[in-house]
């Protein structure tokens, strides 16, 4: 009924039924004690993550054989960021982040060391030799080399005092000469022969001269030595007016095709320079040769910084590691916030509620602890606000 008197506020009056007032009976009685695990904390305003390096593009290289092709499917350049700090020696993994579903969370997979190393990858200009004379018998297969680029040069300047670390070199070239870029290359098998050679070509260290003399010999002229490759070519590079020169053979006696040179019987190849296993990134590599086909699509591969740990995966020691730019810090809550944790023992686990169809052991007291569950909080007087 509602009270219309107009000397008096309006009032709507409820009368309550027998079994409303004996609901309102027994909450009146019901405790209300929630069951505290951990007092109030503060929540942290940041997570510390270990500092990650995107690498993306990568260079699909294949070889004359499946086999081979298998084992090198990509070489990945390092991004900026990774070469402004690789002359730190930085420790770094090789991991693979995954999004199976649209909107997942990223899952992440170390790469197993023996399926990646730290490279180098350098543009060599070459000119194609002609001798229609045949004087000098100079083969199809030989290559005056003008050297690599101005970043090259410094990358091999800081490698030719130590290269004990190099494990091997490959010659490469496009697979494609009408792209201007090199997205994919290919190489011949180790089987063939290569040299790199400071010479006079009428000589007898001209190439064609130097592989009849060898056929006697066991097991016969080998391919230059990869330390040696990569000091010629550092060289060669820094005087640029000739007298270095390449000699390029498969087992087939096939050479650089000749539809990669131009008019004027010049190209880029690119020599791949492969170091003994390391965790460190050093000065003069600028890539990582990785022995897995990554799907791009769903997953996305990065460099990580490897730093001490505790038993729980804690990084130790996050300030010093921050300083050393080692780790990321991220914001977990938005500026201006802050948060605070405090942690409820479930009311299920203290009324034996199973399931839906369970039965509180306190219905009333149940209720109370399941609808008012948030945390309140008064801000004392202080000194700031």
């Amino acid at each position: 009924a509602v009270d219309t008197d107009s000397n008096a506020p309006a009032r709507l009056a409820h009368d309550f039924i027998d079994a409303e007032t004996k609901i309102a009976g027994e909450y009146n009685k019901a405790l209300f004690t929630p069951a505290i695990e951990q007092v109030p904390v503060s929540i942290k305003l940041y997570n510390d993550q270990l500092k990650t390096y995107t690498l993306s593009n990568p260079i699909f290289w294949h070889t004359e054989t499946k086999a081979a092709a298998d084992q090198s499917p990509g070489i990945w350049l390092f991004p900026p960021g990774l070469r402004s700090v690789r002359h730190q020696s930085p420790t770094l993994r090789m991991v693979v982040g995954m999004q199976p579903q649209k909107n997942a969370s990223m899952q992440k997979e170390v790469i197993a060391a023996e399926k990646y190393n730290w490279s180098t990858l350098l543009p060599v200009t070459i000119r194609k030799l002609e001798d229609d004379s045949g004087e000098n018998g100079i083969s199809n297969n030989t290559y005056e080399v003008y050297g690599t680029d101005s970043a090259g040069i410094e990358l091999l300047t800081e490698l030719v005092s130590q290269t004990n670390v190099i494990k091997n070199t490959h010659i490469l070239f496009p697979s494609n000469p009408n792209k201007n870029e090199a997205t994919a290359l290919q190489s011949y098998d180790d089987t063939g022969l290569t040299l790199l050679i400071n010479t006079n070509l009428s000589t007898e260290t001209n190439p064609d001269t130097l592989i009849p003399n060898a056929e006697n010999d066991t097991p016969g002229i080998p391919s230059t030595e990869p330390t040696d490759m990569v000091i010629r070519l550092w060289k060669a590079s820094l005087v640029r007016t000739g007298g270095y020169y390449l000699y390029l053979s498969n087992e087939e006696g096939k050479g650089i095709p000749d539809n990669l040179f131009t008019s004027g019987q010049t190209t880029d190849i690119f020599l791949l320079i492969n170091y003994k296993k390391t965790d460190e990134i050093r000065g003069y590599m600028n890539s990582v040769r990785l022995g897995q086909t990554i799907n791009s699509e769903h997953s996305v591969l990065f460099a990580e910084w490897t730093v001490p740990q505790d038993d729980n995966g804690n990084i130790i020691n996050p300030d010093q590691r921050l300083k050393e730019q080692k780790i990321a810090r991220i914001p977990a809550i938005q500026p201006g916030n802050v948060g605070f944790k405090l942690v409820r023992t479930n009311p299920n686990k203290i009324y034996a509620v199973t399931d839906q169809n369970s039965t509180p052991s306190n219905p009333f007291s149940y209720q109370l602890e399941t609808n008012y569950n948030l945390l309140d909080f008064e801000i004392i007087d202080n000194e700031y606000f």
